[in-house]
C-alpha cells in the first residue's frame, strides 16, 4: 500500500468549531495566508491539482516544515512541523476546495443508495 497526504491552498470545508464535538459541523472558510510554509510553498506552483511524488522529494521536504493541520475540528492557526517525506509516499494538492454539500433533510442516505442527479 501507498500513504497518500492530501494538501489544499484555500477554500472552504466542513468540520467542528470545538473539539467538543457537540456542535454540529459548520463551513469554514481559509485562504493561502492562513495555510503553513508547506501549503504556501505548493500554492505557486501554477496548477490547480497534482500530485507529489515524495519517496525522492529534495532535501528541503525530508526537513520539518510547518503544515496547517486539522481533521474533524478545525483550530485556526493550527499548525505542526512535520518531515513530509518520511510520513507520506506521495501528496495530492489541490489549489481551491470546495465544502460537502449537506442533504435537504440532513440525514446520510444509506449505502447503495443513488441519488438523482
Amino acid at each position: 500500500y501507498r500513504v497518500i497526504g492530501f494538501e489544499f491552498g484555500e477554500g472552504r470545508f466542513r468540520a467542528h468549531a470545538d473539539a467538543s464535538l457537540h456542535s454540529g459541523v459548520d463551513e469554514v472558510v481559509v485562504t493561502l495566508r492562513d495555510g503553513g510554509e508547506f501549503d504556501r510553498s505548493l500554492a505557486k506552483v501554477p496548477l490547480e491539482l497534482f500530485g507529489l511524488e515524495m519517496r525522492s522529494a529534495p532535501i528541503e521536504l525530508r526537513l520539518p516544515i510547518s503544515v496547517r493541520e486539522f481533521g474533524a475540528v478545525f483550530v485556526p492557526g493550527s499548525y505542526r512541523k512535520r518531515r513530509l517525506a518520511a510520513e507520506f509516499d506521495a501528496v495530492i494538492f489541490v489549489r481551491t476546495t470546495t465544502a460537502a454539500r449537506p442533504t435537504p433533510t440532513g440525514v446520510r442516505p444509506s449505502r447503495g443508495h443513488n441519488s438523482p442527479g
